[in-house]
């Protein structure tokens, strides 16, 4: 039975691998077959194997759990095909059957703006150094015949001296028509854009006045970046780009990491009071964070409720 697991990282598909050896164990450390570097990621978060022709996944007491079609596991659990595993920014997706051929011929996409590195041991291997394929000497005449072959097809496309210029075709009425069918549709994206323009307007001024309240209110800088991300969405599809946009994208960024920030120190804050063996406090940073972040559809809140859960 082929086994395949693909990774996404904030939804992206990330990398594709086939199950070997029948075990796969996910985490920072680098005895891991999968590695992913990133501090929310335990030394061992999580392992996938296969027994008896059944596909499991198994928690490693990870300190962020891992969660099955958006239940925390606890246990051993048998996998079905097209299951779903997530575990701090990162998704699993495990495909069991076989006869699936949607998975055959996808490129992977790359994912922009993400630090995280998701490296195989077998990635490791491949990277340390060793023999070229191709000797010194190869290499230089292969090089030349790449210069000579670019030099011929400049030549080739280059236009001869006897070649007549032409003069512009004559309009036909057919045109004509185009002509004015698009100059209609201009004239409508010209009204959708000022539409589009006022909305966004509107978003960023209600995300500019939330932010103000983010030292009385623990969802201003969430609710915020939904408005700029509206505005954003408004304005996505006009070209040229209206002066707004170069407000919005710093601003975004900026609110991004102001609520990074905030939730990293809150989850530090968690994690020390649960060390020093103090439920209560914890259960109230944990609390927070959720207010902070009340998408229950999240991992951030999910993960905050997983260790809540723990603690009671």
């Amino acid at each position: 039975m082929s086994i395949r697991i693909i990774f996404y990282v904030n939804e992206k598909k990330e990398r594709e691998v086939e199950l070997t050896g029948g075990r796969m164990t996910i985490g920072r450390g680098t005895d891991c077959h999968l590695i992913v570097n990133d501090p929310m990621v335990s030394s061992h978060h999580l392992t996938i194997f296969e027994t008896d022709g059944t596909v499991y996944v198994q928690d490693d007491n990870s300190v962020n759990g891992t969660f099955l079609n958006g239940e925390a596991l606890s246990t051993s659990v048998p996998l079905r095909n097209k299951a779903e595993i997530s575990f701090c920014n990162y998704k699993i997706i495990v495909h069991t059957d076989a006869s699936d051929g949607s998975l055959e011929n996808k490129p992977v996409e790359e994912v922009g703006g993400n630090k995280t590195m998701m490296i195989s041991r077998e990635d490791v291997e491949a990277a340390r150094p060793g023999k070229l394929p191709f000797t010194g000497k190869q290499m230089i005449i292969g090089g030349v015949a790449a210069g000579v072959l670019l030099i011929l097809l400049i030549l080739l496309f280059l236009p001869s001296e006897g070649a007549k210029k032409k003069g512009p075709a004559p309009m036909r009425a057919g045109m004509m028509n185009t002509y004015f069918l698009k100059l209609g549709q201009q004239v409508r994206t010209q009204i959708d854009d000022r539409k589009n323009l006022e909305q966004a307007n509107s978003y960023y001024s209600l995300g500019k006045e939330k932010l103000k309240m983010s030292k009385v209110n623990h969802d201003a800088d969430f609710t915020a970046l939904l408005y700029f991300y509206r505005a954003k969405g408004s304005i996505m599809e006009m070209n040229p780009k209206p002066p707004i946009w170069d407000e919005l994208n710093p601003q975004i960024a900026q609110t991004e990491q102001q609520l990074k920030k905030k939730l990293k120190e809150l989850f530090q804050q968690a994690w020390l009071a649960e060390n020093d063996n103090d439920k209560e406090g914890a259960v109230r940073l944990y609390e927070t964070i959720q207010a902070m972040v009340p998408d229950e559809s999240s991992l951030i809140y999910r993960t905050a409720s997983f260790r809540m859960a723990k603690l009671r």
